[in-house]
């Protein structure tokens, strides 16, 4: 089976095959799929880490999308590789009709049927009519050319102001956010809530980094679904910490009140220490402060 430029594609097939069935992603990953086969004329080997280039999604995702595909029925394994057929029976159809053409025209074109009209003839009758339709045309069209015509308005830049700017910054973005989108969402909110968006994404992304299979939902989705809400408490909590270097006043308060002689510590901007309430920093000086 060899390569072909083109097949038909049937749209209601394909909605009454995967609507209600597929995800999105998944559907990403079955189109890519049976177009490599259209595109190369036959099965393909499995490779999912092109198939997660193609689509911009990890391989990971790829390996088990496919196997759910191939659980489905929508795609079907044979060893290493991969084929659909109706992808493969498509590609034999568009093969068959290139073939029939090229026979055709080795015999001199399509045979015309006994009732159809010679279009070399009709062409030659109509070569005069067709030349004088073209010359007014041209004409008109230098005509027309050489009036003024009002200039495409140029695009105005959009005016990110400098809230949004600050969250966007710090959002988790990838080159699929469209940041036009996120900005009309967060457009919308007053700037109460812009400060609450802004203020919850440091919890977010630590929710991000702990989770390494999850991907940073869409910016405009975050602040539209209002999931932002959920991290505000989280980024209140870390707020409320402040890191006390080891050996430091507070440090030490902070041992005396605990009633121990050391405490777990890590590492914050070249310093060691701990993140501890600030409240318990705070009762932990106040015999330190009246002492002094």
């Amino acid at each position: 089976m060899g390569k072909v430029r083109r097949v038909d594609y049937a749209p209601d097939e394909y909605v009454t095959g995967v609507g209600g069935v597929l995800r999105a992603d998944e559907q990403g990953v079955y189109w890519m799929l049976c177009t490599l086969m259209m595109s190369q004329g036959g099965p393909i080997e499995r490779n999912d880490r092109r198939i997660a280039s193609l689509c911009l999604i990890r391989p990971v995702d790829v390996v088990r999308i496919t196997e759910r595909l191939i659980q489905l029925g929508k795609i079907k394994a044979d060893g290493t590789k991969l084929y659909q057929n109706r992808a493969l029976s498509e590609v034999e159809r568009s093969a068959n009709r290139i073939q029939t053409a090229s026979e055709n025209g080795a015999k001199g074109g399509r045979p015309r049927k006994k009732d159809e009209p010679d279009q070399k003839k009709l062409q030659a009758d109509d070569y005069s009519a067709e030349k004088l339709s073209l010359t007014i045309n041209d004409q008109l069209s230098r005509e027309a050319s050489d009036e003024a015509s009002p200039k495409r308005p140029k695009r105005k830049r959009i005016a990110y102001s400098q809230e949004f700017e600050t969250f966007w910054k710090a959002y988790p973005t990838d080159p699929l956010m469209s940041k036009q989108e996120a900005f009309a969402a967060f457009e919308k909110l007053d700037p109460e809530q812009q400060a609450e968006v802004t203020a919850s994404v440091p919890a977010f992304r630590a929710y991000c980094s702990s989770h390494v299979d999850y991907r940073p939902v869409h910016a405009s989705r975050y602040i539209t679904q209002g999931r932002y809400e959920g991290f505000i408490a989280s980024a209140a909590k870390a707020n409320a910490k402040i890191f006390v270097a080891l050996g430091s006043p507070a440090w030490n308060a902070v041992m005396k009140l605990r009633g121990v002689q050391s405490m777990a510590h890590s590492e914050h901007q070249g310093k060691q220490g701990w993140w501890i309430d600030r409240a318990e920093v705070d009762r932990a000086m106040v015999p330190a402060r009246t002492a002094a």
